[in-house]
C-alpha cells in the first residue's frame, strides 16, 4: 500500500466503525494508507473541555442561529487536524470526511503530489465563485482560484501555512467547519472535476437533523451589514467572478 507525501486523514469518530467503512475499503481497493483521526462527539451535548474551546455568543452572531453542540464537535474535529500538522512540523496533509466518496481519479491525484504546490485544495465543495484562468494540475484536472468560499469539507487539502491561519481562526470556534474564514484569503482553489463525493441529497449525517431545526430559530439579515467592508468584497467578487457549475464528482 501506498503512501502519499502528505498523510491522508480520514475524520470520524471512533464509534462510527460502520460509517467509514466503506471508505477505509474503497482507499484499501486503491492501495492508499490512512490514518484515522478521532474528533469530538457532540451528539449527546459538549463536554466542559469542548465547551472552553468554543464561543457560542459569536457563532450565534455569525450564524444569526444557536448552533447545535454537533455543528461545534465537527468544528473542533476538523481544528484537530490543524493541530496535529502544527504539532508534528508536517508540510500539510489530506482530509477526508467518513463519508466521503473516491476513486481512481482521487489516487491518481494523490500520487501525483499536484497538492505540493497549493495552500489549500476543496476536492469537493458545494456551490462557488471562482476567478478566470485556471491552473491544470495533471490527470485532465484544474485547479480554479476561489473568488468566494464555498461551502462542504468533505475532502481537501491544506498545507502548513493555511493550517496555521485556519487554527488563528478557530481559537475559539465560534463558526461551523467549513469554513471558519474566507479560504480566498488563504489563496485556496477547487479541484475540477470534484474527485471526492458525499452522499446524496436526502441521506442525513450526524448534524443535518440538529442543524435543520436550528435554521428554523434564524434570524433576518441586518441592514448593518451593509456598512461592513466584508460584505461588499463579497459583492465584488460575485459581480467579478464565474459561477462555477457543479458537475458529478468523479468516484468510479
Amino acid at each position: 500500500m501506498s503512501k502519499a507525501d502528505w498523510t491522508i486523514r480520514i475524520v470520524t469518530l471512533e464509534t462510527d466503525i460502520n460509517r467509514r467503512a466503506p471508505l477505509l475499503r474503497r482507499l484499501e481497493e486503491l492501495g492508499l494508507a490512512y490514518e484515522l483521526s478521532f474528533g469530538f462527539d457532540g451528539r449527546t451535548g459538549c463536554t466542559p473541555d469542548m465547551e472552553a474551546r468554543i464561543d457560542r455568543a459569536t457563532a450565534e452572531r455569525r450564524r444569526r442561529r444557536p448552533l447545535t453542540d454537533a455543528e461545534f464537535a465537527c468544528a473542533l474535529s476538523h481544528r484537530h487536524i490543524y493541530e496535529i500538522i502544527i504539532a508534528r512540523d508536517e508540510p500539510g496533509c489530506i482530509v477526508l470526511e467518513d463519508d466521503a466518496q473516491v476513486g481512481p481519479a482521487f489516487a491518481s491525484f494523490v500520487r501525483s503530489g499536484a497538492y505540493r504546490g497549493y495552500p489549500m485544495l476543496l476536492l469537493d465543495y458545494g456551490a462557488a465563485y471562482v476567478w478566470p484562468a485556471p491552473r491544470p494540475l495533471g490527470q485532465r484536472l484544474m485547479a480554479h482560484r476561489l473568488a468566494q468560499t464555498p461551502g462542504l469539507a468533505t475532502g481537501y487539502t491544506l498545507d502548513r501555512s493555511a493550517a496555521q491561519a485556519l487554527l488563528r481562526a478557530t481559537n475559539p470556534v465560534c463558526d461551523v467547519a467549513d469554513w471558519p474564514m474566507p479560504l480566498e484569503r488563504l489563496g485556496a482553489a477547487l479541484v475540477a472535476p470534484r474527485i471526492v463525493g458525499h452522499p446524496a441529497p436526502g441521506v442525513l449525517s450526524n448534524i443535518d437533523a440538529g442543524r435543520l431545526a436550528m435554521k428554523l430559530q434564524s434570524r433576518p439579515k441586518s441592514k448593518a451589514r451593509y456598512l461592513t467592508a466584508a460584505y461588499w468584497r463579497w459583492r465584488w467578487a460575485k459581480r467579478r467572478g464565474l459561477h462555477f457549475p457543479i458537475g458529478p464528482a468523479v468516484t468510479d
